[in-house]
């Protein structure tokens, strides 16, 4: 039961993180600042990326950027771009978290979120406590699984096939990646492999 809490957490924690960026959207001058030079707007979209964990999401807006007229075509690949290796860091991090740091970022985004004008930033920081939290509840809940794995020993290629099928529900291949380093004790690193 801890492995699935710790999936609903990070699915949680990634919902109100997108919820919180997608506050952003509506700020044209924090979006015309962020991305008015080719620096900031790499930088930002890296950190867009790493904080959302998904650079499909931010390709698409990039898109719709440039569909719009506001974005030139180097603008929105560069966005693109830096969202997707943004997103690809986000596994790294993830796999990264400890308790205290979900905690801390609990306790500094309750307070962000409780007051009108920080609500926004509130969410992204609760989402990450909340996605590192999940994290760690899945890596704790792995372990009831390990009997059933030693016992079932599915080969790379089940396991490539479960991974496809997660991807394809859970809507995120990170997130996939994030289960498999969840799972690397009980699976090896080339059983890990096979599910991303």
């Amino acid at each position: 039961m801890g492995f699935l809490a710790g999936l609903a957490l990070l699915l949680l924690g990634l919902h109100l993180i997108g919820e919180g960026l997608s506050s952003v959207k509506g700020k044209r001058y924090l979006l015309a600042r962020a991305f008015s030079r080719p620096g900031s707007l790499l930088l930002s979209g890296l950190l867009l990326g790493l904080l959302s964990g998904s650079g499909t999401g931010l390709s698409l807006l990039a898109l719709g950027l440039l569909e719009g007229g506001i974005f030139s075509l180097g603008q929105a690949a560069l966005l693109s771009l830096a969202a997707t290796a943004g997103a690809g860091a986000w596994v790294g991090v993830v796999a990264l978290a400890q308790r205290e740091v979900a905690e801390v970022l609990l306790a500094l985004g309750l307070p962000l979120f409780l007051f009108r004008g920080s609500r926004s930033g509130g969410l992204v920081l609760l989402g990450l406590g909340l996605l590192f939290l999940g994290f760690l509840e899945m890596g704790q809940g792995a372990k009831a699984f390990a009997p059933l794995l030693s016992l079932l020993n599915p080969g790379p290629w089940a396991l490539y096939l479960v991974g496809i099928v997660l991807a394809f529900f859970l809507g995120t291949a990170n997130g996939v990646a994030a289960l498999a380093l969840a799972f690397m004790p009980f699976l090896g690193q080339e059983g890990s492999m096979a599910l991303t």
